[in-house]
């Protein structure tokens, strides 16, 4: 009995390896393909989160002008903007100092400026956030009766009540995916503990 492999024997093996050899590759191109996609994406919104997170530390860290600047709220803003003082470190000179910090949001990015008002120093304006369809800052008034009037669109409520500051803010970003699907990150921030 003859024990050799033809020609026509040979060729399709090598073809039926090759197609195996083929289809294996797609497969695991296609899910690196997919598993890039995911990192990019959860790397943006990691990045969100964190720059939320340090803007909601300034926030806790607010400090009030009442003697000082009577008339400059605890906390203004609308929808759009948000401005605060807070207290910063500057740490070469190793002490503590006072910044007063602007948010606002315009040509799909949210803008931050900071300067220190008692140095009449300006220290640096940057865009915080890009990429952004829109950002809305909402107020939350925990004196309000009724439950659904107490998120409101701009803070202080009144010029005679720019000492007190609003029990939380919640924010909403709109951002569009790659493939142009709208999404929302929302974040709620509660600055002092809430009346029951």
């Amino acid at each position: 009995m003859n024990k050799a492999l033809t020609l026509i024997e040979v060729l399709v093996a090598v073809a039926i390896f090759s197609a195996l050899s083929v289809s294996l590759y797609m497969f695991l191109r296609t899910g690196i393909q997919v598993r890039e996609k995911i990192d990019v994406e959860q790397a943006f919104l990691q990045d969100m989160y964190l720059k939320l997170d340090r803007l909601a530390q300034e926030l806790r860290n607010r400090v009030s002008f009442k003697n000082d600047d009577p008339g400059f709220p605890v906390i203004r803003g609308d929808q759009e903007s948000l401005e605060f003082y807070s207290l910063g470190f500057d740490y070469v000179a190793d002490v503590p100092k006072i910044l007063h910090i602007t948010y606002s949001f315009s040509d799909k990015a949210l803008k931050k400026s900071i300067d220190e008002p008692y140095r009449d120093a300006s220290l640096k304006s940057y865009v915080f956030m890009e990429d952004l369809e829109r950002i809305e800052f909402y107020y939350y008034d925990d004196a309000e009766i009724d439950e659904a009037q107490r998120y409101k669109q701009t803070w202080p409520r009144s010029e005679d009540e720019s000492d007190i500051a609003p029990a939380g803010i919640r924010f909403e970003l709109v951002y569009k995916d790659k493939k142009g699907k709208e999404n929302i990150l929302s974040k709620y921030i509660f600055l002092y503990p809430r009346k029951q």
